[in-house]
């Protein structure tokens, strides 16, 4: 039985009930406070337990060990050692670092995965295409690891060729202990300036990537749903794709207006449904962008369809409507692999398109808003009436 069984939320809550039976039929105090603590501790386990059945974060005991001691389970492999660390997986690797940023100033804990082609020497001079990973709030790198098992879906999605190798980069995206941040350069930190200026840099130095911006993409769940499409048309000329699992895209409509102090100019700035509408044909690179929401909750179908709206004039938007999904991680296990593949097929090169052939096989079942046609690198939705007004995409 793991804990975000039903079952786990049902015994907690039978255990508390049963104490507090015994709580009023003990007479002796000592042992009524001491039936009380445990009664109080039991519903509060119970909560948290209902919470994770809700939200699916943890999915064995294994993972609430680890968490418990402030571990992931790539650090509980690898403690002990300084800086960077390598723990060798089933196919990749994942690397365990601190990364450092000169213009933001900002030195935090993430992850870095390698594909098992980086240390193949028969790719040994590749320089492979990036996807930058960014937990909402609250939440950890680890997250990707522990309750997305998102390493294991890439050398699964890799290994069946349904995608050719990349590097993933999983960065912290905000201050602990602060609050929600939004991947904003606030009054508490340069988080934008940290993750889309410094990640890069640190990344590009120390592995082979590819120095092409198009061949860099960013993708979040949630509040980092928003931090990866805002980020992206924010800095269009710095990535090729942005892909939001879950998110919301103005900053009134999350805690981004209140990072922001809620003064209009920035927000303006920080607004992804402005900055879409705002675009020309021609005016420069656009990211390709491609977002999915649970049909059980409208909110987040609501925010999707308002950002296609808002591009529909430049490019068009693939949709991933998932019937009953809601907003967690059981919703977002199931968005991860099309998302992506998506990602793989946009920003690979044609060399590696042809290195690293795919199967051919179906890899969704996304509902589409609008009928699907080939554009650029892979297949994306653009409605009919818009195909002349395509943007053209950086190299």
């Amino acid at each position: 039985m793991n804990p975000s069984s039903p079952l786990v939320v049902c015994g907690l809550l039978l255990m508390a009930a049963g104490l507090l039976v015994g709580l009023v039929m003990v007479r002796w105090l000592l042992v009524k406070a001491l039936i009380g603590v445990l009664a109080l501790a039991l519903a509060m386990v119970s909560g948290l337990a209902a919470v994770n059945d809700y939200y699916g974060y943890y999915r064995s005991w294994g993972d609430v060990a680890h968490d418990l001691r402030g571990q992931s389970p790539v650090q509980a492999v690898a403690a002990g050692r300084s800086h960077a660390s390598v723990a060798v997986l089933t196919s990749g690797s994942i690397v365990s670092a601190r990364i450092s940023g000169r213009r933001s100033g900002i030195s935090r804990r993430g992850y870095i995965y390698l594909p098992p082609q980086y240390r193949d020497p028969r790719y040994r001079t590749m320089r492979f295409p990036v996807i930058e990973l960014l937990h909402g709030y609250p939440g950890s790198p680890g997250s990707w690891l522990s309750a997305l098992k998102v390493t294991d879906t890439v050398d699964r999605l890799i290994t069946t060729r349904q995608m050719g190798p990349v590097i993933l980069v999983i960065p912290t995206t905000y201050q602990a202990g602060r609050g929600p941040q939004e991947c904003l350069d606030g009054r508490v930190a340069k988080d934008d300036t940290y993750l889309s200026n410094d990640v890069p840099a640190y990344v590009r130095a120390r592995y082979r990537v590819a120095s092409a911006p198009a061949q860099w993409g960013l993708l979040g769940l949630s509040s980092g749903g928003y931090c990866a499409v805002n980020l992206a048309l924010r800095h269009r000329a710095e990535f090729g794709t942005a892909t939001a699992l879950d998110g919301y895209f103005q900053p009134t409509d999350g805690p981004a207006a209140k990072v922001l102090g809620y003064v209009r100019r920035l927000e303006a700035a920080n607004n992804p449904l402005q900055l879409a509408d705002d675009l020309r044909v021609g005016s420069g690179p656009v990211p390709s962008i491609w977002l999915s929401a649970g049909t059980g909750n409208g909110d987040d179908m609501n925010q999707a369809r308002l950002l296609i709206a808002a591009l529909a004039h430049v490019e068009g938007v693939p949709l991933l409507l998932q019937d009953h999904g809601g907003h967690n991680f059981y919703t977002w296990l199931d968005a991860l692999p099309p998302a992506l593949i998506w990602n793989w097929q946009q920003l690979a090169s044609p060399q590696q398109r042809v290195l690293f052939p795919l199967a051919d096989q179906s890899t969704s079942t996304a509902t589409v808003v609008e009928p699907a046609v080939k554009h650029r690198k892979g297949s994306v939705t653009v409605p009919p009436a818009r195909r002349n007004a395509l943007s053209r995409r950086h190299p």
